[in-house]
């Protein structure tokens, strides 16, 4: 059971999550062929989708978080793997040689890593963690602290993905894990 404390951090969590997934949607949806469709460019698609699977992940923590006798452990476990498994196949397509046939450049690959690394790196953390919570007695508040900062780590890691895939400009801090700068070059 969650202590209450934390039961205004879930709550937000879940509103915010629910109005960034639809305003994702929005955005995909005035150029869908551009982001995800089949000539889309894979690194759009792999921001998109990395977004959406960040997104979706802290959504789905949150509102069980909020289910008075729900455990949150196995949920905060299965989403982190779910999470891998989405991060994992975004990986497969962005690591693909070029459909110029040209290998990938070291700053190109680094970039690729990055996006992927980071993901997974907190969704496995979210695992190990998910496998310390207590399936339904009362959670440790330290553990719940730690899975409320995965999920800020997972917010920065989708605003990234969403700023960069709304266009972020080449001179901003993150322009230089920016997989579609990629394109550009």
């Amino acid at each position: 059971m969650l202590p209450a404390a934390f039961v205004p951090f879930f709550a937000a969590s879940m509103g915010a999550a629910g109005a960034l997934i639809g305003l994702l949607f929005i955005a995909i949806s005035i150029a869908p062929e551009r982001t995800v469709g089949k000539a889309a460019a894979p690194e759009r698609a792999a921001l998109a989708g990395n977004a959406f699977t960040a997104l979706t992940n802290v959504f789905f923590i949150s509102l069980v978080a909020l289910i008075p006798t729900a455990g949150v452990g196995p949920v905060v476990a299965l989403m982190g793997a779910l999470s891998c498994v989405a991060t994992s196949r975004l990986a497969i397509n962005l690591l693909r040689r070029r459909d110029d046939g040209k290998r990938l450049t070291l700053t190109q690959l680094a970039r690729r890593l990055s996006l992927i690394v980071a993901s997974l790196v907190i969704y496995g953390l979210e695992i190990w963690q998910g496998f310390q919570l207590p399936t339904t007695a009362n959670v440790n508040p330290d553990a719940i602290i730690f899975v409320a900062f995965l999920i800020v780590a997972t917010y920065g890691l989708a605003l990234t993905r969403m700023w960069s895939l709304l266009g972020a400009r080449k001179d901003s801090v993150f322009a230089w894990l920016n997989v579609l700068n990629d394109i550009e070059e």
